[in-house]
């Protein structure tokens, strides 16, 4: 396992990722930090070093090098130049605010049914 020089921030939000010969996919970003991301989508064929270019919501296209790939899962990205803070706090913002209105799955509520009957 490697160590990360910042800390990432769990996210929901949509995004599109770009290989070079391909077109626009919409993912999930998963985490990320003003150096990198994961993302989350089952469809993706990437290799590792491959340069990709990443559409983030409130901050545009950012180049992007592949880091690690699980098929079925996701991959993880390091960005070729760090965002900056306004950028990393737009997309974080922009992911809550979907998150509020709805259009983000959020975590699913989870209730304690000691006896299998919901409380009334």
């Amino acid at each position: 396992m490697q160590c990360r020089s910042v800390q990432r921030q769990s996210i929901h939000a949509e995004c599109r990722i770009r290989a070079k010969a391909g077109l626009p996919q919409r993912v999930t970003l998963a985490d990320m930090s003003s150096e990198g991301c994961a993302l989350r989508s089952f469809r993706l064929r990437l290799r590792r070093q491959e340069a990709v270019e990443v559409e983030l919501p409130n901050a545009g296209r950012v180049p992007a090098e592949v880091r690690w790939v699980r098929m079925g899962e996701g991959v993880g990205l390091r960005f070729l130049h760090p965002l900056q803070v306004d950028q990393l706090e737009g997309v974080v913002r922009e992911a809550r605010l979907f998150s509020i209105k709805g259009k983000s799955p959020r975590i699913p509520i989870v209730f304690d049914r000691p006896h299998g009957r919901l409380p009334c």
